[in-house]
């Protein structure tokens, strides 16, 4: 009995052991794929360029707060078109609003449902959109932006600073774009993948609208949160698409 049990931890030992090898040479080639540099890598690459480029530009130009005419002109069109509420609470305080129990919840089951597929990585990559989230939206300890208010002329919304960007039209953006992408490559049809990012593309759009008709943030902060956005998920997307290649190699 003692052989036997000898032997059972024995072999246990052995296949934790290879297993954990085994993912150690996943992540070795996971990050020799990341940083090789293929075409696929150098668009990445220049999609951060280009982001960082924009954002701290912008970031710079705004620096003291200032508002443009274009912005209090577009805010009160959008105001005026009387944006359903219920679309608004849906997109912006249900789904996007990572520091709400709403947002959470739907953050924690699309992780927990991504796991329980064992989706290990695209899971944790999951989770990993949060930090970036906080990251990215680095401007609002910089720009000190009024958000719109009964201030402006034919204009309402909330008041107060750190307007700049929109960290709703962020996420949108970073995270459920990343939820995009998982389930389009697992599809095949042109017109169920086109229907995928369409309906991504609808959610985003009609976030940003949003976070303007409620008042929350100006044209500019939402454009700048989607260009964040743009290079989050493009990282998010790099990440993966590394670790996917490593894993099909390893099998």
């Amino acid at each position: 009995m003692v052989n036997a049990k000898q032997t059972e931890s024995a072999t246990g030992s052995r296949v934790r052991g290879s297993r954990l090898n085994g993912a150690l040479a996943v992540a070795r080639d996971a990050v020799r794929f990341a940083v090789t540099p293929s075409r696929r890598n150098l668009l990445h690459w220049l999609s951060w360029v280009v982001t960082l480029s924009v954002v701290l530009i912008t970031t710079v130009i705004l620096v003291d707060g200032q508002i443009y005419g274009w912005e209090e002109y577009l805010t009160r069109r959008v105001q005026e078109a009387d944006y359903p509420i219920w679309l608004i609470r849906l997109t912006s305080d249900d789904l996007t609003s990572t520091f709400a129990w709403q947002g959470l919840l739907v953050i924690a089951s699309i992780v927990t449902v991504l796991w329980l597929l064992r989706q290990r990585v695209a899971a944790a990559l999951a989770v990993l959109a949060l930090p970036l989230h906080v990251v990215g939206n680095f401007p609002k300890a910089i720009v000190d932006r009024d958000r719109p208010s009964e201030l402006f002329e034919g204009i309402f919304g909330v008041g107060g600073g750190r307007s700049f960007p929109s960290g709703h039209s962020e996420f949108a953006v970073t995270f459920f774009g990343f939820v995009a992408f998982l389930v389009l490559i697992h599809l095949r049809g042109r017109l169920q993948r086109v229907g995928v990012v369409l309906v991504w593309l609808v959610f985003a759009i009609s976030v940003g609208i949003g976070r303007i008709a409620d008042g929350r943030h100006w044209p500019l902060d939402v454009l700048i949160g989607y260009v964040i956005g743009i290079g989050l998920l493009s990282g998010l997307i790099w990440l993966h698409t590394a670790f996917r290649r490593a894993r099909e190699r390893a099998e």
